[in-house]
């Protein structure tokens, strides 16, 4: 239980990622248990938004995880680590554990991403039924800093 008033702990508690993701396995099973068919129809969807994870380790700036997010749900489908540049191939590996987890991959019709190159090359190779669509925010992030100072002026004016 929290206590936020309680006196600081003196020994610190850690937490792997396994175990993390032994408790969500667990929490989906008995959800899924306690209302049978409640997460019937889940990874049936048709709009996902994409996107790799970066970080900066010892002063440069590497991509560590793709993923794939319901857009409407907000459903995380399990990810792929990347260990270089994202590729077409680790994109493929991120779509193929999608569809290991129930992604209705033949209904799909919308990723959403930042318009990596790797991506592209997946979608037009693996899923050229797909109607790839550039990310709003990651378009307005690539204007030149003049026009998107210009775009910020008039966007706080509404």
């Amino acid at each position: 239980m929290w206590r936020p008033l309680d006196a600081a702990p003196t020994e610190r508690c850690y937490l792997s990622a396994s175990t993390v993701h032994r408790w969500l396995d667990g929490a989906g099973e008995r959800a899924e248990e306690s209302i049978p068919g409640q997460l019937a129809g889940i990874g049936e969807l048709q709009e996902l938004g994409t996107d790799g994870l970066w970080a900066k380790w010892k002063g440069q700036v590497v991509p560590v995880v793709l993923l794939t997010v319901d857009s409407v749900s907000g459903l995380i489908y399990p990810s792929v680590v990347a260990e270089g540049l994202e590729s077409a191939e680790l994109w493929r590996q991120l779509f193929e554990r999608a569809w290991e987890a129930r992604l209705n991959l033949p209904a799909l019709r919308g990723p959403t991403s930042d318009g990596d190159q790797g991506l592209l090359v997946c979608v037009r190779r693996a899923l050229d039924w797909v109607q790839q669509q550039r990310c709003v925010w990651h378009l307005w992030r690539s204007i030149p800093s003049r026009l998107s100072s210009s775009a910020n002026s008039l966007w706080r004016g509404c």
